[in-house]
């Protein structure tokens, strides 16, 4: 998947040569989606698996499973999504 990427200590454009970075922006779809909130994407307002919400929260169950469908939709191929509760780590494969 290409597409426009921005940089991730600025957030800005990322720019290559004086022209706009076209690359594969796989991963920062997959952030961008982690990240969101419900409706913070106005285009698509059920794409945000809020991941700053579960932090220090009980576990849902069923947010890996919500959150594949959702990086699936943005277009990007996922086999799972796992999430361990204990170290807060999140494998996206």
């Amino acid at each position: 998947m290409n597409g426009i990427i921005t940089s991730t200590k600025t957030r800005d454009l990322l720019l290559d040569h004086k022209t706009v970075a076209v690359t594969d922006c796989a991963a920062q779809v997959v952030e961008t989606v982690l990240l969101a909130n419900r409706g913070e994407l106005k285009e698509f307002p059920l794409i945000g698996a809020a991941i700053r919400q579960h932090l220090g929260g009980n576990a849902d169950r069923f947010w890996p499973q919500d959150t594949k469908k959702m990086i699936r939709a943005c277009g990007v191929a996922v086999n799972a999504v796992d999430y361990d509760a204990q170290s807060g780590e999140i494998n996206i494969r």
